[in-house]
């Protein structure tokens, strides 16, 4: 059970050991459930130079202007210091609106229902034609949802 008395939710972030992801504290915002990491590969292309990660859990009674405000500020202060810097954010995005995230412009490139015929669980980018189409797999604990991979 969560602080707030839900049951569910949370951040968790596994990276391969070996990986340049680096945790970004100053952008965090524990009380939203809002991990930011940025991963800097070390041959990577001019034009993009980084990516940063935003792992998103968003209750579905969360408040939206309050996680639309502080995804959109953060991928803008990230934007400000990094100009060329590739954004990937993710997680379970439950009912929260698309429309601020997609005129960032980010494209969601989860295309299949996540939790029964809902797709809860998104993959926003500024760089889509970096990475395939997601894959949907099943299940594999006791959650209800399924799982989107992407390679």
């Amino acid at each position: 059970m969560n602080d707030d008395g839900r049951v569910g939710g949370g951040i968790l972030v596994y990276a391969r050991n070996g990986l340049p992801f680096h945790a970004q504290p100053q952008l965090d915002k524990v009380d939203l459930e809002v991990l930011w990491l940025l991963y800097r590969r070390p041959l990577v292309p001019r034009e993009e130079f980084a990516h940063f990660v935003g792992a998103v859990y968003y209750p579905p009674s969360a408040q939206n202007g309050r996680m639309l405000d502080h995804l959109v500020s953060t991928m803008d202060t990230v934007s400000r210091e990094h100009p060329y810097t590739g954004c990937i954010l993710l997680g379970d995005f439950n009912q929260l609106p698309e429309g601020p995230l997609r005129s960032y412009p980010l494209k969601q490139i989860v295309a299949g229902p996540t939790r029964n015929s809902a797709t809860l669980d998104k993959i926003f980018t500024n760089i889509a034609n970096w990475y395939h189409s997601p894959v949907i797999l099943p299940a594999v604990t006791k959650s209800d949802h399924n799982h989107s991979v992407a390679h």
